[in-house]
């Protein structure tokens, strides 16, 4: 296994998550495939495929574990891929939080096989599509290689219990953890896009349906080629520069009305991260609680004007942040 730069931000947690990891990853059901070579190569043409289309990025290249499952450590994200697609995909970031992604269901049944250049393909085993995963430095990318007219327009991406997902205006998605009447942003999904073999553009969106990230690929248009490559980027932590700390209004309001108490509600919301992300979860909320408590002026202006309180800081540095109101009815400003 390569041996991650960036372990040195957290470098006991780092510890604890790749041990988590590497637990799941052995404990996968799954087998290698009896025809490896054949795989392999077929593998390899998909491999081919993506690149083609898709924008550069640092495929780290993982270790397999004897059920067939890869493990992979990146700078800031550790990747595990099961040995076939009745599996999860695990992500793991700074924030401590794994979350699990489940495989689309078109290729059901379909056992892992890895190509040269690091990336793990499933296929659909009537040939319509074929789901690459690539672990990479800070998260995951997961293609969907759809090859003819006939594939399915829709793909799902189950999440993890808990993972609940958020829909932006600008298309891209938050993954957020909520207990509490708090909410802790934990993976950042790009904004996605579809290629044709031709290299146009093919229209593509993400909807939510309840714990499942949905992408749609209207690839039927006249003038499509295929294969159509479709990708979603999982990054893991909270965002590409900053994270969120969101309060609910209830929260909001004790925070501001509430000043003797605000060290209370402070330490019930690091109770709460930590329990849902664990040692790293109780570290970040730690850092951040006391400057929390000299901001929370501004919570009694945002609750008056309909809104929430949340803190947003630099994920290398979570003391440095700042205030910043939360719009009513996103997140869990209710």
């Amino acid at each position: 296994m390569r041996t991650s730069r960036g372990a040195g931000r957290f470098p006991r947690a780092r510890r604890s998550l790749a041990a988590l990891l590497a637990s799941l990853a052995v404990l996968t059901v799954g087998t290698v495939p009896a025809a490896a070579d054949d795989g392999s190569s077929a593998a390899n043409g998909v491999e081919v495929s993506v690149a083609a289309v898709a924008p550069a990025g640092d495929v780290v290249e993982g270790t397999t574990s004897p059920s067939g499952s890869v493990l992979a450590e990146g700078d800031t994200a550790t990747t595990a891929i099961p040995a076939d697609a009745s599996g999860d995909i695990v992500l793991l970031g700074q924030t401590g939080v794994p979350i699990s992604i489940g495989v689309p269901a078109v290729v059901a049944g379909s056992e892992l096989a890895l190509a040269d250049g690091g990336s793990g393909v499933f296929t659909d085993p009537d040939g319509a599509t074929d789901v690459v995963v690539q672990p990479l430095e800070s998260g995951v990318r997961i293609e969907t290689v759809i090859n003819g007219p006939n594939s399915p327009t829709a793909y799902e991406y189950a999440l993890g219990e808990g993972i609940i997902p958020i829909l932006n205006g600008d298309g891209s998605v938050d993954l957020v953890v909520s207990s509490g009447g708090i909410s802790f942003g934990v993976a950042h999904v790009d904004k996605p896009w579809a290629i044709d073999g031709a290299g146009a553009r093919v229209p593509t969106h993400f909807s939510v349906n309840g714990s499942k990230l949905v992408q749609v690929v209207t690839h039927t248009g006249r003038g499509v080629q295929y294969p159509v490559v479709a990708d979603p980027a999982f990054q893991a932590d909270c965002g590409i520069v900053t994270c969120t700390v969101r309060f609910d209004r209830a929260r909001t309001y004790w925070l501001a009305s509430h000043p003797s108490e605000r060290d209370l509600v402070l330490a019930l919301g690091c109770l709460t991260l930590a329990g849902i992300g664990g040692e790293i979860g109780g570290l970040v909320c730690g850092a951040i609680a006391a400057v929390i408590y000299y901001h929370a002026n501004k919570a009694a202006d945002y609750y008056a004007q309909g809104k929430c309180y949340g803190y947003r800081y630099p994920i290398s540095n979570p003391p440095l942040g700042w205030s910043t109101a939360v719009t009513r009815y996103t997140y869990n400003c209710r």
